[in-house]
Formats: structure tokens, sequence, C-alpha cells
């Protein structure tokens, strides 16, 4: 009698543990990722030796893997973009319609329950940081953060940070990096040009004395590039009702002086 050795077919050829769906998760998680500075370029690539590796081995053509292919491969590219474009390459491109115009005010509570609106403050320079307790950049950046506040708080300069974490979260976070500044829960519907901010981290808006965008730091900044402009902007005439500069301690030159009273009896 012949012995007769069993035929493989497709279904055999490859081991009942391998699954298609890693390479459409990771190719999916890659275009999720693209904005964060080339993360998203890890997924993506392996989105594509997963796919490329489910496809030799069983010999089918199944569309899982192969959109996972493509959307890993986007998603590499689109990675990569971000990393040669953003920020300093494409500084402010996306927000110089809203240059030196106007910003819609904003009432948001922080994270100690006090609201805040960006009309009261008014008559300040102020820094909106849009950032996250999980973003690398955002972490590196808020020492420096911390003290430019304390260097620039007496002529009137103020930040404000705004996340979408939780009031715990970003309180965890404070007490950790010695946060001085307001710490704002980011509701949904915030109006431009602050809202698609979200999406990029950290990005910072400079918004002068009488409420106009200045400038926008999309992406990790030095402290002294941002300071400079800051002080800049600070030194800066604005106009103020006359008489309020001496009540309020403010002179025209950006400069808070002391205010002084005498005492009679």
């Amino acid at each position: 009698m012949e012995e007769q050795t069993p035929s493989l077919t497709d279904s055999d050829s490859a081991p009942a543990s391998i699954s298609p769906w890693p390479a459409l998760a990771l190719g999916v998680l890659s275009i999720a990722l693209w904005p964060l500075y080339g993360i998203g370029a890890i997924p993506g690539i392996a989105a594509i030796l997963y796919g490329v590796s489910y496809l030799r081995r069983t010999a089918e053509r199944n569309w899982l893997p192969i959109t996972g292919i493509f959307c890993g491969g986007l998603g590499v590219l689109m990675s990569v973009q971000a990393m040669v474009f953003s920020p300093q390459h494409s500084e402010g491109k996306m927000y110089e319609s809203y240059m030196n115009e106007s910003v819609p005010s904003f009432s948001m509570m922080d994270t100690h329950k006090k609201e805040h609106s960006l009309e009261d403050y008014r008559g300040k320079v102020v820094l909106i940081n849009f950032w996250a307790t999980w973003c690398r950049p955002c972490i590196r950046e808020m020492p420096d953060l911390v003290s430019m506040r304390n260097r620039l708080a007496p002529r009137g300069f103020e930040i404000l940070g705004v996340s979408e974490e939780s009031a715990q979260q970003q309180n965890d976070f404070a007490r950790r990096y010695g946060v001085n500044f307001p710490l704002l829960v980011a509701g949904a519907g915030m109006p431009e040009p602050f809202d698609r901010a979200r999406y990029l981290l950290p990005t910072s808006f400079l918004i002068d004395r009488q409420g106009n965008l200045r400038e926008v730091f999309v992406g990790y900044y030095s402290n002294k590039a941002i300071e400079s402009r800051v002080a800049a902007i600070l030194d800066e005439p604005w106009p103020s009702p006359a008489g309020e500069g001496a009540e309020s301690g403010e002179s025209n030159t950006g400069e808070v002086t002391e205010a002084r009273t005498e005492k009679t009896e």
C-alpha cells in the first residue's frame, strides 16, 4: 500500500492564531495619531509589516490586511508631513486669517470650579496654552511657562492653561510641576481659532491687551522665543480711559506701578 501524504490547503498554510485584524487596527491608529509629531508613523510601519507578513503567509487576498497596509502607509506619510512642516515650517499658517484681529471671548471653569472669561483679562497680555498631561512637548515646556509667568506677571501678563482632561488629572499635574496659573477644563464647541488647537498639542495663542491675536505657537518652542515676543507686546503703548491707569496702578507702557495713597488724619 502506498502511503499518501495530506495536501496543504491555503487555510492550513498559516497558523490558526494569525488574524488579519491587527493590520487594520494599526493602520487606523496610525492615521489617528498623525498630528503627534511622528508618533503615528510607528503603528503605520507596524501595520504595513504585519499586513505584508499576513498576505505572504496565507497566500490569500483578504481585504482587511490590504486596507491596513493602505491606512498604515497613509498614516506614515501624514506623520512625516507633520514632522517636516510643523510647527516651525508652517508657523501660524492656519491662523494667519485671525492675526491682529479681535478673538471671540469664551468662558470656562477652572479646576477649582471658578469661572474664567477671556473678557475679564482685557488690559493684560494673555498666553492661552492648550496642553495635556500625556503630551511630552507640553510637559517639557511647562517649567518654562511657570518661570516666565513669575517674571512677567507684575507687568500685566497671565497664562491660561486649557485641557480636555479632568480637573483631578490637571490638579495632580499642577501639584507635581508647581503650575502657578489657572488651568481650565475645556468643553465642547469652543470658538475658532481656539477649537482646532485641541488636535495639535501644544498650541499657544498670544493675545494683546486689546484682545487681538498677535502670535500662535504651534508645537514646542523655547522659553526664550516665547518670552521675547511676550515682552515686546508688554512694552507696547496701549490706550486706557483717562484716570484708569492711575487708579489701577497700570501705565500706558504696560508696566504695573505701585499705587500709593496718603492717609490724612
